[in-house]
């Protein structure tokens, strides 16, 4: 009976071992470390993926995290609206002191949208704060759009079909579930990112084009990116070609010749074929972990074989994230990649309160950011081949809160690149009217009139995906407006 125990028990923490093994890569996977035989989940089916990959394209997506406030960003300049703007927010705009000549809220100093063409707008006019005037410049030469009250929906929307018992998304104004949301299509917990089946779709469409280069942040693993097969490339942060090995920095391994025998011995054991560890989660963690090292090490040996960028990038968080992603970007040939999708966030955007103070200086390094990376995508000559966009938690509440606002829903979002029909807002802008069947009734959030599918589904066609495999990644496109969301020249 003991023996019988024994081995019952041998048997059981054998099993325990590769249950918990297999729970290891099953999160691996979805963090995108190791890859999976799968294809993307719902295009196993289709009989050739019909993605065309011909040429050269990136997308770049900036997740602006904590829900920037669209009716802080984008201003009506019609003297009535604008009055009717200011009463329904007071509060927040005497925080800026709107009415002193140099406030960036007076309507005198906002940077008039004029050239914009789109139908929808009906005549109406619309301006920038000074402190997007990097973007506003993009916007008036044609490199830049916006795409106006967006965001998560089942089907169209408004106060009166919410009433009457409307399909509406879970978890609405939940940081977390919106942010999994407009990445994912799904709440917090969903596993596969819209931009990682991209990046997959693609890669599947031309095999010899090199994988893991495919899906690339500059943030940290996020599901946006996240797919069946692909792993997220971890792009290494700072401007120019500095070494990247993480064995080189002395400031994690020791400071001074005494620990050069260390990393030499630390190197070896990651270099080895095959760890010496005998539990298979760690010899897991060893195996990810040499191969994330030599990744770094084949990557700085590309980074080694250009030239830096010489466009200067402004020093902050997300300007370093975006030098990095255009440094990337200039590898493209090295690579061997025709197609890429990047990932960079930048956070501060939850503006409950001191928002006078907190949302102008987020506008000024957005602004500054993407207008360097533009720079430098036009250095290397591929700003037609590239298009970024933003992406937000949701907008904020028409209400405010005093110098704040809470969590909301729609949201407006800039497109941006040389193929990029620029100079539009594409949509709907409702005008600030709390009743308007286009807010909600409680606190005047207000109702997408563009589901983030056909907003994601228009980067995917200029892509290079088809109608087919669109629907397929993005179910509920079929109950909107069956023509595309057009952002695109051609």
């Amino acid at each position: 009976m003991r023996k019988n125990n024994s081995i019952n028990t041998a048997q059981w923490a054998e099993t325990h071992s590769k249950n918990q093994r297999r729970q290891f890569l099953k999160c691996a996977s979805a963090m995108g470390l190791v890859g999976s035989s799968a294809f993307v989940h719902g295009l196993g089916a289709k009989s050739a993926i019909a993605a065309q990959t011909g040429g050269y394209k990136a997308l770049v997506c900036i997740n602006l995290k904590g829900g920037m406030d669209h009716a802080d960003t984008l201003f009506p300049l019609d003297p009535n609206e604008f009055t009717d703007l200011t009463k329904v927010r007071q509060e927040l705009f005497e925080s800026y002191q709107f009415q002193l000549g140099d406030s960036s809220r007076n309507s005198d100093n906002l940077l008039s949208l004029d050239n914009q063409s789109d139908t929808s707008s009906e005549g109406r006019r619309f301006g920038l704060p000074a402190e997007l005037v990097e973007v506003s410049n993009l916007f008036k030469q044609g490199d830049a759009s916006i795409v106006a009250n967006v965001g998560p929906l089942l089907e169209p929307t408004d106060r009166i079909s919410m009433a009457s018992g409307g399909l509406i998304p879970s978890r609405l104004y939940s940081h977390n579930d919106q942010q999994s949301t407009w990445q994912s299509l799904g709440t917090e917990g969903t596993r596969l990112g819209w931009g990682g089946s991209f990046a997959e779709v693609a890669l599947t469409a031309n095999p010899t084009a090199r994988s893991l280069y495919a899906s690339i942040t500059a943030a940290g693993n996020d599901v946006f990116l996240a797919s069946q097969n692909t792993p997220q490339f971890q792009l290494p942060i700072g401007q120019g070609n500095e070494n990247l090995s993480i064995l080189d920095k002395r400031y994690l391994i020791g400071s001074n010749s005494r620990f050069d025998e260390a990393r030499r011995l630390l190197q070896s054991f990651f270099e080895q074929p095959d760890p010496l560890e005998q539990n298979l989660m760690s010899q897991d963690i060893a195996s990810l972990t040499s191969r994330g090292l030599k990744n770094r090490a084949q990557y700085q040996s590309y980074l080694d074989s250009v030239p830096a960028l010489t466009t200067p990038f402004p020093a902050t968080k997300l300007g370093s994230q975006l030098a990095a992603v255009a440094q990337a970007i200039s590898l493209r040939n090295v690579l061997n990649i025709p197609r890429q999708v990047f990932y960079v966030t930048l956070g501060g955007f939850d503006t409950h309160s001191s928002q006078s103070a907190d949302l102008p200086e987020k506008h000024t390094e957005l602004s500054m950011a993407i207008s360097a990376f533009h720079k430098a995508m036009v250095e290397i000559d591929v700003w037609d081949d590239v298009t970024a966009f933003t992406m937000s938690d949701f907008g904020r509440t028409l209400s405010t809160n005093g110098n704040g606002t809470d969590h909301g829903w729609g949201a407006h979002h800039f497109v941006f690149g040389g193929s990029v029909d620029g100079g539009k807002i594409v949509g709907e802008v409702p005008e600030p009217k709390p009743d308007s069947s286009r807010f909600t009734e409680r606190r005047a959030r207000m109702i997408p009139t563009l589901s983030v599918e056909q907003y994601a589904a228009s980067l995917g066609s200029w892509f290079g995906l088809d109608d087919e495999e669109l629907n397929i990644l993005f179910p509920n496109l079929v109950r909107f407006d069956p023509s595309r969301l057009a952002l695109f020249t051609g």
